[in-house]
């Protein structure tokens, strides 16, 4: 038997309203309103991320690759480095992942400095924060919704 893993998240005035008002209009629980948008959106956006890092875990979310032939020379790896001074990554990253661009940069810029990270491309390491640990540890960086009403 498969236990369920459990999950408590709290919600903003806003969003709890929607969702409250959701569940009512439709007769279903706040879970089965959640659920469908995890795997719908949270699941395409995180298979984007693994396809774009050439990395397929065979996950639902992943169409399976097919082997590439070793080579006989592999190519050289790229050292890894620490932050650079000029750090600059895209702003489309930080758009996709929904999250403030000035904000998350200096988070990760703070938190790659305090713990001397090092990388072989740091625009990668940028993107797997935002869609991962940064918007979990400071969720002050979620970009503020647009009111389309204005």
């Amino acid at each position: 038997m498969t236990k369920k893993a459990e999950k408590r998240i709290k919600f903003g005035d806003l969003a709890n309203d929607i969702l409250d008002e959701y569940c009512d209009l439709y007769g279903v629980t706040p879970s089965a309103a959640i659920t469908p948008l995890i795997v719908d959106v949270l699941g395409k956006r995180l298979a984007r991320v693994r396809l774009s890092f050439g990395k397929n875990t065979n996950s639902i979310y992943t169409t399976p690759s097919t082997k590439q032939p070793k080579s006989a020379e592999k190519k050289p790896r790229k050292k890894l480095t620490t932050l650079p001074e000029d750090f600059s990554p895209p702003r489309a990253i930080a758009e996709e992942a929904g999250v403030d661009h000035e904000m998350a940069v200096r988070f990760f810029k703070a938190q790659a400095e305090a713990k001397d990270y090092k990388y072989r491309d740091w625009n990668k390491a940028y993107a797997l924060a935002v869609n991962g640990y940064l918007l979990q540890n400071f969720p002050q960086i979620a970009a503020k919704p647009k009111d389309k009403y204005l």
